[in-house]
């Protein structure tokens, strides 16, 4: 163990349970870092001695504290969301398809039905889509309260002693050993991340103890493009489900919120510009609190990056060296290993993203669909193909029509346009593309919605009657849906996971 990792020991390990952290919107971050300015002692209270660390959090100070907030909710709660929410629907799925459920609505206006019904009211349950929603959002926002107390995170606001000069040094040098305990770091990137000496050195330190395959890297634009998406897709089902889908000025919302995720593009280009510049990157531009911090991390850097192995004797040139062996590292392997790690920093819209997208907002619906007693199994493959068609082209070019209308809005600023006309203009363009996507994709899976049903004898013979009775029609389809799930979760895996 290294004489840094020793220094730790006659001290003590201290962490932040993830409950603390995430407490107000993560309290701690407000206002970078007034809690412990105006009150360090209770600051420091608010973490206990652990023997090891979850997860060291490197983050900027500058950054948004709900930003953070995002990201580590993301980070944490996303997974036990979707696995609630899967749970849900793998029950309420059967008993719709055995009990026709009690919440039903008219389904002429869903995209992928058929408008040549054989007679009767068409109905559809909701209990997927309903309860689904509910429950994602529920666990979502507050999933980490749930068996997560004995998840510690390092944030050295609180684990270090601010109100003590002493301690506080004590605690920078022993930064090795909080590393080394540390079983992930966790990087909160954007713009400012790349700007700041300490959080550099930071990931610098952990990267020559632990290597990269350590980190957990969140770019902050990627949770505020998520929930943009998501929410968009929440109003959406709302106005599907309400006699407002009837209407073309139902829709009109769900134009404007488009802003959203066009407005969460701009901290993309930012974050993608301040990666370019790591290349660049010297220590005589990195940012600091103030030069005291600056001459102290300047020495630990010299000391941890030093060629231990250099003939040099003089100790002014081995730190040099260590200085020009810290700036290589942030120059190429740092930036080579975000780009090749994170897609959301080089593409506008992450493939992750888009799943998520479609297994919150499309699938459960297409569920209540399939369920309904009235939709024969021919209906219900071609409901999954509309998903199909979805995922391999609808959100893939609704996500390059979101680059290209962020790329028009920066150029437009670039050229001294406002800010409020770029942007509409940039939300009239992404408009138009989404319009021209979905009259495509209607002509591909649902032409009879396009022609008014002017020939439905076509369709009718198309979706022919399947010939089976309800209950074995029933039966059919609680198996495959059963069998799509455990195949969807075996290729998956953890892709939907951040």
């Amino acid at each position: 163990m290294s004489s840094l990792a020793r220094r730790l020991d006659v001290s003590v390990l201290r962490g932040v349970a993830l409950p603390t952290l995430m407490h107000n919107y993560c309290e701690l971050f407000r206002d970078h870092g007034a809690t412990a300015r105006m009150d360090p002692a209770a600051t420091f209270a608010k973490s206990r001695e652990v023997e090891e660390l979850s997860a060291f959090v490197s983050h900027a100070w500058r950054s948004p504290r709900f930003h953070k907030y995002l990201a580590l909710l993301f980070h944490y709660n996303l997974g036990v969301a979707l696995a609630a929410m899967g749970i849900w629907c793998a029950v309420c799925f059967p008993i719709e398809c055995l009990y026709h459920g009690i919440l039903w609505l008219p389904a002429t206006r869903l995209p992928f039905h058929i408008s040549a019904t054989r007679g009767g009211d068409f109905v559809i349950p909701t209990g997927c889509t309903v309860g689904s929603q509910i429950i994602f959002w529920m666990v979502l926002l507050h999933g980490h309260r749930l068996g997560r107390s004995a998840t510690h995170l390092f944030l050295d606001i609180a684990c270090i002693r601010q109100d003590d000069p002493d301690a506080k040094a004590e605690g920078i040098l022993a930064l090795g050993a909080t590393l080394d305990r540390s079983a992930r770091m966790l990087v909160l990137f954007d713009h400012n991340y790349c700007t700041r000496l300490w959080t550099l050195f930071e990931v610098a330190a952990f990267h020559r103890r632990a290597g990269f395959e350590r980190f957990d890297i969140l770019p902050l634009h990627v949770p505020l493009l998520t929930l943009s998406l998501l929410l968009f897709g929440t109003l959406a089902l709302m106005v599907t489900l309400s006699p407002l889908g009837d209407h073309l000025v139902g829709y009109l919302p769900l134009m404007l919120m488009q802003l959203l995720p066009l407005l969460t593009m701009g901290q993309y280009h930012d974050e993608r510009h301040a990666l370019d510049g790591l290349r660049r990157f010297s220590l005589d531009s990195a940012e600091c609190y103030g030069e005291n911090d600056r001459a102290a991390i300047l020495n630990l850097i010299g000391k941890w990056f030093e060629d231990r192995v250099s003939a040099e004797v003089d100790p002014q040139r081995r730190q040099e060296e260590g200085h020009r062996e810290f700036e290589r590292l942030i120059r190429y392997p740092l930036v080579e290993q975000i780009r090749r790690t994170q897609p959301g920093l080089h593409l506008p819209v992450p493939t992750r993203t888009r799943q998520l997208f479609e297994f919150v907002c499309l699938v459960p619906i297409a569920l209540d669909y399939c369920a309904s007693q009235h939709v024969t199994l021919q209906q219900a493959l071609k409901c999954l193909l509309y998903l199909l068609v979805a995922l391999a082209a609808m959100l893939p070019a609704w996500s390059r029509m979101l680059g290209a209308a962020s790329g028009c809005v920066e150029y437009l600023r670039r050229r001294g346009w406002s800010d409020w006309a770029a942007y509409a203009l940039g939300l009239c363009v992404l408009n138009v593309a989404n319009l021209l996507i979905a009259l495509l994709a209607l002509l591909f899976v649902a032409p009879d919605r396009l022609e008014g049903g002017a020939d439905r004898t076509h369709f009718e013979a198309l979706m022919a009657d399947d010939g089976l009775d309800l209950s074995t029609r029933r039966s059919l389809k609680i198996l495959g849906a059963a069998f799509l799930t455990c195949g969807g979760v075996v290729m998956q895996g953890e892709r939907l996971s951040y």
